[in-house]
């Protein structure tokens, strides 16, 4: 699911993905194979020597969005979010302004949220995390590289 996330979120690339979730290259390589052979994403290639690839999600990956939507909003009533406090990231639907939360259908106007109608902010805490984990990603990765 966190892939899943990262897609909708944008991200596309095998060391995006990586910076960003943590995981090793085995583990993410493995996973993707399987969202892949499972029809959820799809890979394009982006550059040939060495050929590395974009993941987007498929018809079936978009499917999961009320999923994504569901885990946000338990997160947001169960994982200690304070009622002062603004979630990490703030998903509204573009066709009403309506704020989304967990149901997959707008509580403003009614209509069926996909992630085509409905866009996301980073609070700027969360911005800053995302930020800081590219950086120290990029950072991480050209001192393993020249030690070797």
């Amino acid at each position: 699911m966190l892939l899943i996330r990262e897609l909708l979120f944008g991200t596309k690339r095998f060391d995006e993905f990586q910076a960003q979730t943590g995981m090793s290259s085995h583990l993410l390589s493995t996973r993707l194979t399987r969202l892949e052979e499972e029809g959820v994403v799809k890979r394009t290639p982006y550059q040939d020597r060495p050929v590395r690839y974009d993941y987007r999600l498929t018809e079936k990956g978009k499917d999961l969005f009320p999923v994504i939507l569901s885990l946000g909003g338990w997160g947001n009533e169960w994982c200690g979010l304070k009622t002062s406090q603004k979630p990490a990231v703030r998903m509204v639907h573009t066709g009403c302004g309506g704020e989304v939360g967990a149901d997959p259908t707008c509580t403003t106007c009614g209509e069926r949220l996909t992630p085509k109608n409905v866009s996301s902010s980073f609070s700027k805490l969360f911005a800053r995390e995302r930020t800081h984990r590219s950086t120290s990603f990029g950072l991480e990765k050209r001192v393993r590289n020249n030690s070797n």
